[in-house]
């Protein structure tokens, strides 16, 4: 119940503007529970922040593929603002194992 209850905290603050909701999502990005965390990825996905593309870019890194493929599409969803991320999507293209985060990783590649 812990984990729900963090994972819609997390998915609410992405509705609310400015740095302190960026901020508050960052304490979730390292959740151990991977709904949290991508609940945490798809809010700071609608932040429209820069401070969001680094703290999404650090979350490439995450153990679970699924999690991944949600920071690569938050990225995305960021717009110009995720620009600052491209270096790190097309380091992660690189590294990246799991075939469905690659294709992600092409099309927001595409899309920055």
């Amino acid at each position: 119940a812990a984990d729900f209850v963090r994972a819609s905290s997390a998915t609410a603050l992405g509705y609310f503007p400015g740095e302190q909701a960026v901020f508050a999502l960052a304490n979730l990005v390292n959740d151990k529970d991977a709904s949290v965390r991508i609940a945490a990825a798809q809010a700071l996905g609608r932040t429209k922040s820069s401070d969001a593309a680094d703290i999404l870019a650090r979350m490439l890194q995450d153990d679970e593929p699924k999690v991944r493929m949600q920071v690569v599409g938050a990225i995305a969803e960021l717009g110009k603002f995720g620009r600052p991320a491209k270096g790190k999507l097309a380091e992660q293209l690189k590294e990246e194992k799991n075939v469905d985060v690659q294709d992600a990783l092409k099309s927001a590649l595409k899309k920055l």
